[in-house]
């Protein structure tokens, strides 16, 4: 019997000894610490369980380097084009430039603002791409209103470079308007 007990005891130390290294290494993980060293030897399934929770934590820890550089390269790109916007801006606030240099001024700042957008944008489908959470989800919605909303935002910016709206579809004229008139018409 206290041979047995003492077989227990040691195959419990031997059993929960990693798995309580494996929960304290977890806790440190997430609160973002990846210097962690398991020094766990042994064989069968739990050494395969530290050997892949090491893999694992040597990827995220890669992955949050990678992100820290990626912030610190938007930030960087972002701030250029916002340094020439808000210089040009005060230039222009000031008196003396000619016509020609204000006009100048405002055609760097329409392309640095262009600049950002584009960044901005890239950024927007970067995170969606990355987003392995988050999943589309169709709904349904009308698209004259998604078209309008979009031409009452943009006007603005299609009036000062005199850009026209046309929305043109390739169909078969009459099948379409077929389409369209049983839908509503069924409705």
């Amino acid at each position: 019997m206290v041979a047995g007990s003492l077989l227990i005891l040691v195959a419990s130390v031997f059993l929960v000894s990693p798995i309580k290294k494996l929960t304290i290494a977890t806790r440190r993980i997430a609160a973002g610490d990846f210097n962690i060293k398991l020094n766990i030897k042994q064989a069968g399934e739990l050494g395969t369980l530290a050997r892949s929770f090491e893999e694992m934590m040597h990827d995220l820890q890669q992955l949050e380097q990678m992100r820290r550089e990626f912030v610190t390269n938007v930030s960087h790109e972002v701030q250029s084009p916002h340094t020439s916007i808000s210089g040009y801006a005060l230039a222009l606030k000031q008196d003396g430039p000619s016509d020609q240099e204000r006009s100048r001024y405002l055609d760097i700042i329409i392309a640095e603002a262009d600049r950002m957008s584009k960044m901005s944008d890239s950024l927007l489908k970067l995170s969606l791409l990355e987003s392995q959470s988050q999943q589309l989800r169709p709904a349904m919605f009308g698209l004259d209103e998604q078209i309008r909303r979009v031409i009452v935002a943009l006007q603005p910016q299609w009036s000062a470079r005199s850009i026209s709206f046309e929305l043109h579809l390739k169909a078969v004229r009459n099948d379409l308007y077929c389409h369209l008139a049983n839908h509503y018409t069924n409705r």
